[in-house]
């Protein structure tokens, strides 16, 4: 019988995939593991009887994974990652109302990857302080590629209705007027992807604009610095993944980012509609290919002190296991 079973769904981002898989790495080597691909048939999956005293859902759609394992039906302790904001296309307010009406008992606890996600699930799908935890994701491994040719910059975001699509865009187009040697690439994965390539067509970017929907992420290996916009619930799995990529990264100030990146030290981070100033950076780095290479270094090592795959799976080694941890919020033992 294993300790825990990781019950992993196929929805993921690659980003967020290369995450979770360096953590599932190390935790294999600290417990007892059965790690399973959830396919159709297991459906009502804790509606009947199972192996495991815990059990962790990986999947995007929370919500959605849930209702299918029909988790509100199980009697051991769940936990579940929060990777996206809502299911089914919910608005936040339609989330809220359904928390209230689910029926998910005090046997499930959710597992939130950054502060922004903890306070989303807190203040806006209102769940109960006692059933939350805060746990990083860890920076996946990668070796870092040489960078040759064109500066490559690359522009992340979600192609989904909650994300600011124009900013990305309108940085592009800066670029594009200030200096268009420089080839920039929106790279994302999400819905909107069709919709967003004929906006950047009608936008006449140019050949050095390219729009490239994110399918692995060794991509961002090839990049010299990248732009990131987080969501409102976003656990930063792009910034990790270009900190083993040795990116250079600028950033929209949000709660949590500096976690992850030292303002002019090893990253730039800047209010979110300051697209002049983000576009500006870009061009600075380009032009002073020390003082890129410096930053990246820099970036890397501090993700790299912090996020280990070895140090992020022993907090959630001390979770399963029941000893006490801390979360942002609160200290107290695992239940």
């Amino acid at each position: 019988m294993a300790d825990l079973t990781i019950l992993r769904f196929s929805d993921l981002f690659p980003q967020e995939k290369a995450c979770v898989d360096a953590c599932v790495e190390e935790i294999k080597k600290g417990i007892d593991t059965n790690e399973v691909q959830v396919d159709p048939s297991y459906r009502g999956f804790f509606n009947r009887k199972s192996g495991s005293e815990i059990f962790w859902i990986v999947a995007r759609d929370w919500q959605k994974a849930l209702r299918f394992l029909e988790a509100q039906k199980g009697h051991e302790k769940i936990f579940v990652s929060v990777f996206a904001t809502a299911s089914e296309r919910l608005t936040p307010w339609e989330t809220w109302l359904r928390s209230l009406s689910g029926p998910w008992g005090s046997h499930i606890q959710w597992i939130t990857h950054s502060p922004l996600s903890l306070k989303f699930m807190k203040d806006l799908v209102g769940v109960p302080e006692i059933q939350l935890e805060y746990l990083p994701l860890p920076m996946p491994r990668m070796q870092s590629s040489e960078k040759s040719g064109a500066f490559r910059v690359g522009l992340f975001g979600a192609f989904t209705p909650e994300s600011n699509l124009h900013f990305l865009l309108t940085v592009a187009h800066y670029l594009q007027q200030r200096d268009p040697s420089i080839e920039t690439r929106v790279m994302g994965t999400g819905p909107l992807y069709a919709h967003l390539k004929c906006l950047a067509e009608d936008m006449n970017l140019g050949p050095q604009m390219i729009l490239e929907e994110t399918k692995d992420w060794h991509q961002a290996a090839l990049l010299d610095c990248a732009v990131f916009f987080p969501n409102r619930n976003d656990h930063f799995s792009d910034l990790l993944v270009a900190g083993a990529s040795e990116v250079v990264p600028i950033s929209r100030n949000v709660q949590g980012i500096d976690e992850y990146i030292k303002d002019a030290y090893s990253g730039f981070v800047f209010d979110s509609d300051d697209i002049k100033s983000t576009a500006e950076a870009l061009i600075t780095l380009k032009n002073n290919p020390l003082l890129k290479s410096e930053m990246a270094k820099r970036f890397k090592t501090a993700l790299t002190e912090r996020y280990s795959p070895l140090r992020i799976a022993d907090q959630y080694l001390n979770l399963w296991k029941g000893q006490e941890y801390r979360t942002q919020n609160f200290r107290r033992r695992a239940l």
